[in-house]
Formats: structure tokens, sequence, C-alpha cells
């Protein structure tokens, strides 16, 4: 059954979650931030911006984020075969969105599981953004840097298996660049990125985050 056009654009969320955070040397998702954990603060966010689903993509044999997924009010997608990157989470991602009968006006947002967003305000914002343009591509941009979460529009979904073995989504945002929308934002967790330790330390004290202890 279609789904009336009138009706707003709805916007879901893929959290790519299979990693093994070889670089972090420990489970990066379940660190402490701030009264809660990376993964928990940003399905919080999540859950706080309006979105229609959160999906988040795993490793069919990762009970502890299946639960924490669960606690959240998420949906955990466990993936049958373990993905060897990004990219094969957000297609597995992509085919769960699918099931919700998205139209050409409807949106995906993706951002990474160790991106501890902190602001659900600054996902009503980019939303907002999407329901005024309802093309392309919008991401969020602080200090004239561009970070996460990133919204596509739904018929962009077709066009992930195209990109090439050795680029990200970034090659997507490249070849839509006449179509990219770019919201300043006051948030600077969207820039977020906790790959190493060092990472996690600089990170953690520049938005405050409370100190594990």
């Amino acid at each position: 059954m279609n789904r009336d056009l009138d009706l707003p654009p709805r916007v879901w969320a893929i959290v790519p979650a299979a990693g093994r955070s070889r670089r972090m040397g420990v489970n990066k998702l379940f660190l402490p931030w701030g009264g809660s954990t990376v993964l928990g603060t940003l399905l919080s966010t999540l859950g706080g911006g309006g979105l229609s689903g959160v999906f988040v993509v795993g490793r069919a044999d990762d009970d502890e984020l299946a639960n924490a997924v669960a606690k959240a009010g998420a949906e955990f997608v466990p993936a049958a075969v373990d993905p060897p990157d990004m990219r094969t989470s957000i297609e597995i991602g992509l085919r769960r969105v699918a099931l919700e009968q998205p139209n050409g006006s409807d949106a995906w947002l993706t951002v990474p599981a160790d991106h501890p967003l902190g602001d659900p305000a600054t996902v009503q914002t980019l939303c907002a953004a999407w329901s005024e343009h309802g093309t392309g591509i919008v991401m969020p941009e602080w200090n004239g840097r561009r970070g996460h979460p990133t919204l596509f529009a739904w018929p962009l979904a077709a066009e992930v298996a195209e990109i090439p073995a050795d680029s990200g989504l970034n090659w997507l945002v490249r070849k839509h660049a006449q179509n990219l929308h770019v919201v300043e934002t006051s948030d600077p967790s969207v820039l977020a990125d906790l790959d190493r330790p060092d990472d996690y330390k600089t990170w953690r004290n520049r938005l405050g985050a409370e100190a594990p202890g």
C-alpha cells in the first residue's frame, strides 16, 4: 500500500555497530559517557530527535549490544554474516528500512555507533532542514567542519551498492554535491570521533562528559 504523499516525510536512523573496536582496545560503545555510555548517549539523542525508527546493525552473536539497543527502545538488526565494513552494515540497515515502505519524500540518516551525539535538537534541526529541501543530502557543520549524522533522500539508498570497495558514503556525498545542504550547528558533538583512546579522552573532556569512575 502506498503511503499518502501529503503526509510529513519520515526519517529513519541506521547505526552501524558491527565493529570490534580494535584500535580502541576495549569495546568503546560501552565506555562511560555522561551518566550513560557512548552508545547509550547516542541512542538517547536519536530517540529524542523525532525519528520514525532507529535501527542498530550489529553482529548476530553480540548479545550485549542487542540488549543495550532494546533497553534504549531502538531495534537491533542482526547481520547473518559479520559485515566486513560499514557500507555493508548500512546496506543491511537499508533493507530493514525498506520494510517500512518508504517513498521518495522520505529519508534515511546514518551515524556511527561510536559517535556520542549529545543533543536531540541537532537531530530535529537536520530533519527540519530535510523537510524544507526534500531532496539530496543534509549534513551538519560546526566551526567550518562537517560531521554526523548525515541524511540521505530515500532514493539514494539504491546507489549505496555502487560505492567502490575502497570508499565510503563520502563517495555518495561527492557524487551528489550539487544537492548537498549543509546546516550550521552550535553542537560540537557532531564532530566527535572515538577511534583511539586519546580521542575518547579528548572528546570526553571537550564535551564535558562525566569522567569514568
